[in-house]
């Protein structure tokens, strides 16, 4: 007769071997929104192929949660938010929100996502489980874009038509400051510690096109970066690079790649025409980005700072987020 400890190894063995021929690999997905094509599309990032085209309506936003379950899908004309399961790619939800919602930001933790609202001059908090708006505070003249601190006490706004950013105190649930930083806001970027906030300002009077570098201990701007045409801005997941996009057609339709550190040019990379939002990957092995006029997305090799494949998304790609990425 076996003994106990022999009967129960084996049956570990035997879980053990069941439990890793059942294991599942998760799947990673890169989602871009299409504003005119109402769909969003999610590409899966092993290959970079469209597996599902999801419908909305005029979506213009999206971000991923950090547990990478849920992608939260700003749709302008309607209003609205939807919800879309990673694992389904189907929409589950859909949240009224304010007037002509554009950028979204999950919090660092949990299921609490912050929504720009254009066209109320106002952020949407929202929480993504219950479905329901849980607060609403006025910030600028119509907000475009948005971004969460890495430890999750501040929200900062980027208002389009005031040239300014508002710094939302999550815990006192209101502006505690408004930062003046000139000409048009695009998509805004933080850095990975926190420390500084990158503001893409364009049509500035009497100055450039650039991005203003705010220093969020002071909520001052330190410095300016002076790139033609700036519209987007994203840092990478190991804080060393910053990746501008040049959304002024016929100017170049570049992105330009900063050093974090020194503040100077690495690399300028063309891509499709008018360059909307840049998103990495987790490990930042890759970059998208969502190119309007050209109705695709670029992908970079971020260790050669070149492109190395096109997706056709058709109509006007906005929109980028990558599950687990930045």
């Amino acid at each position: 007769m076996r003994s106990l400890r022999t009967v129960a190894m084996t049956l570990g063995f035997v879980f053990v071997a069941i439990s890793t021929s059942q294991a599942k690999t998760i799947t990673n997905y890169a989602y871009a929104t299409d504003f005119w094509g109402g769909k969003v599309n999610a590409i899966r990032t092993s290959d970079n192929t469209v597996v599902a085209t999801i419908p909305t309506s005029s979506p213009w936003g999206v971000a991923v949660d950090a547990a990478g379950t849920v992608a939260c899908v700003t749709n302008y004309y309607a209003g609205t938010v939807s919800l879309i399961n990673t694992k389904t790619n189907a929409v589950t939800g859909t949240i009224q929100v304010g007037g002509g919602p554009l950028g979204v930001a999950f919090a660092p933790k949990g299921a609490n996502a912050y929504v720009a609202n254009g066209n109320s001059d106002s952020v949407s908090v929202i929480n993504t489980t219950t479905k329901a708006v849980l607060e609403t505070i006025q910030v600028g003249n119509y907000p475009y874009s948005i971004v969460v601190s890495p430890d999750g006490k501040y929200v900062y706004v980027g208002n389009s038509n005031s040239g300014s950013v508002s710094v939302i105190s999550v815990g006192k649930k209101k502006v505690v400051a408004t930062i003046p930083v000139g000409g048009g806001v695009g998509f805004l970027s933080i850095s990975t510690d926190g420390l500084t906030v990158y503001a893409p300002t364009f049509n500035n009077t009497g100055s450039a096109d650039a991005i203003a570098l705010i220093d969020t201990a002071h909520n001052t701007v330190v410095n300016r970066l002076y790139v033609d045409g700036a519209w987007g801005a994203k840092v990478s997941p190991d804080g060393q690079w910053l990746y501008a996009s040049d959304y002024i057609e016929g100017q170049g339709n570049l992105v330009t790649v900063i050093s974090t550190a020194t503040q100077a040019v690495a690399a300028t990379i063309q891509v499709g025409a008018s360059p909307e939002e840049v998103a990495f990957t987790a490990d930042g092995s890759t970059a998208y980005v969502t190119n309007g006029n050209s109705g695709n997305i670029s992908i970079i090799d971020t260790a050669s700072f070149t492109v190395v494949n096109t997706i056709n998304t058709g109509s006007y790609p906005i929109g980028m987020a990558v599950m687990g990425g930045r």
